[in-house]
């Protein structure tokens, strides 16, 4: 009888724990839907019952700041919510790239610069990233890092390569500066910069010298070196 009492026990107790468990499970699993559900339609009440449901999702907090951000309700409201966001997941860049740019709108430049950095170690490869860096790094006059940046992008994402050298060319106004910053890329990058070094010298060409010299350039790149001052006839 008393083994019969204490087995009784034992499963009454494993039936307690495993309704424990699932009661917790589906508890859980109710709030994420309902935060998701309450996120699809972000607007900062439903965003903050979402943040409410489950604090720990960066994603919200960061919609929650660009709601702010955008909509222009309170730029400086946005910034809690992005600072949290890259808290919860530092890396993620996107997040890094949000507050970057709530900082730049509210004039606070260090941190602006600062937070960017911030979203290059969390991503340093891919060029959108790149592009955005770069974009911030030349309004705040930093050619040298909007250069290495632009670079990234020139190396790994040919349709935005027309539109990255027209900005380059109208930081610069330097065609040598920009053979130069190709020039410390050989073999750092790929195979590619090659191809990009000699699409400068092509853009650069029809820039200054109206494509008098093109086909001279042209091989000078090919071969590797600068050749002749581009800007002197």
């Amino acid at each position: 009888m008393q083994i019969e009492l204490r087995s009784l026990l034992r499963k009454l107790s494993f039936s307690a724990v495993c309704l424990i468990s699932g009661g917790l499970y589906l508890h859980l699993g109710l709030r994420t839907y309902l935060a998701s559900r309450l996120a699809a339609v972000p607007d900062p009440s439903n965003l903050r019952k979402a943040i409410r449901l489950e604090p720990s999702n960066a994603e919200y907090h960061d919609l929650l700041g660009r709601y702010l951000a955008l909509s222009g309700q309170d730029q400086d409201g946005a910034i809690p919510a992005y600072a949290t966001a890259v808290h919860l997941n530092p890396y993620a860049a996107r997040y890094w790239l949000d507050l970057a740019r709530a900082y730049q709108v509210t004039g606070r430049t260090a941190e602006t610069e600062e937070t960017v950095e911030h979203a290059l170690q969390a991503d340093p490869t891919t060029p959108h990233v790149a592009w955005e860096a770069a974009n911030f790094f030349l309004l705040q006059g930093s050619q040298e890092k909007a250069l290495r940046q632009f670079r990234m992008v020139l190396a790994n994402d040919r349709e935005s390569a027309d539109s990255a050298l027209q900005l380059c060319w109208r930081a610069t106004g330097d065609a040598n500066q920009l053979l130069q910053e190709i020039g410390v890329a050989r073999g750092a990058i790929d195979e590619r910069i090659d191809d990009v070094g000699l699409r400068i010298g092509q853009h650069l060409a029809h820039e200054r010298l109206g494509g008098a010299r093109l086909e001279s350039i042209e091989s000078h790149l090919r071969d590797g070196s600068t050749g002749p001052e581009l800007g002197k006839d």
